[in-house]
């Protein structure tokens, strides 16, 4: 699920052997920060990182703190990606 400023959108994926980042990217225009140990997602479809607000990124209602690059999702896991002020 994808949630931008009052926006939703929702989409069931096969997870196989990919990172949340290979996920987003087949179906999604997203851009990244690249820094010398991760991914850090900026924009998705236009609605990019300003300021305070950030994508955030939630597992099972949980604040994930690894990046989307090196998170590789479980059948199940519910994902959830969040527009917002950064806590």
């Amino acid at each position: 699920m994808i949630i931008t400023l009052g926006d939703t959108v929702q989409e069931r994926v096969d997870v196989g052997d990919v990172s949340v980042l290979d996920i987003l990217d087949k179906n999604h225009d997203i851009k990244t920060l690249r820094t010398p140990t991760s991914e850090r997602l900026t924009c998705i479809d236009g609605v990019c990182a300003k300021g305070d607000y950030w994508w955030q990124f939630f597992v099972n209602e949980e604040l994930v703190l690894k990046s989307v690059d090196t998170y590789y999702p479980k059948d199940g896991d519910e994902l959830l990606l969040e527009y917002g002020e950064e806590e």
